[in-house]
């Protein structure tokens, strides 16, 4: 057995956001959801998240940050004679979930 691994930087700009009025804030990012499930459903292993921050400078001494993404780092076990074929597979969930959810 070997393993492979895809690190692949997913930006889902379309989130669903809700709000109680107050301090509660809470996000939702569904193509991004579809992508891990994916890869989680065909057996890869979630690894590592990270969130991607990037700062902007709005003025001396003033910065705002903006949320641009997650890198995920995924692994799988697969034979010795198995091919790395993950390239395929992120396009075909590509395809998948376009079709499904729009390409908005």
């Amino acid at each position: 057995m070997k393993t492979i691994t895809k690190l692949i930087t997913i930006q889902d700009g379309r989130e669903s956001t809700v709000q109680d009025g107050d301090w509660l804030y809470v996000s939702c990012y569904p193509k991004a959801e579809a992508i891990i499930a994916e890869f989680l459903n065909d057996g890869w292993v979630l690894l590592d998240r990270t969130q991607r921050i990037t700062p902007a400078m709005q003025g001396e001494g003033n910065f705002a940050f903006y949320m641009g993404g997650w890198d995920c780092l995924f692994s799988k076990e697969v034979a010795d004679d198995a091919e790395d074929k993950s390239d395929e597979f992120l396009t075909d969930i590509m395809r998948k979930i376009v079709a499904e959810k729009g390409n908005a």
